[in-house]
Parts: C-alpha cells; structure tokens; sequence
C-alpha cells in the first residue's frame, strides 16, 4: 500500500512517477485523484494537476 501525493489517503490503485519538474522526487497518485485531477505538490515546489 502507498500513500497519495494528493489527497494522503493509502491505496492499492495507484500509478508512480518522477516530479515533471526536478525529476527527483517520486509523486504517487491513487485512481480517484487521478480521474478528479486533483492537484499535488512536490517537495520541490511544483504544483501539477
């Protein structure tokens, strides 16, 4: 189980991916946010949808 990026919540469901940004930091998204676009953001400062 990992914890969303976006809304904190623990799921089985998500995707992973490197900040578009700094390529550093590793964003998890769970389906629901995901299909809500609902906004992250990464240690670095960038917010994306």
């Amino acid at each position: 189980m990992k914890t969303c990026s976006s809304c904190g919540s623990g799921t089985n469901d998500y995707v992973t991916f490197k900040c578009p940004s700094c390529g550093k930091e590793t964003v998890i998204r769970c389906a629901a946010c995901r299909k809500n676009n609902t906004r992250y953001i990464c240690k670095c400062g960038f917010r994306g949808p």
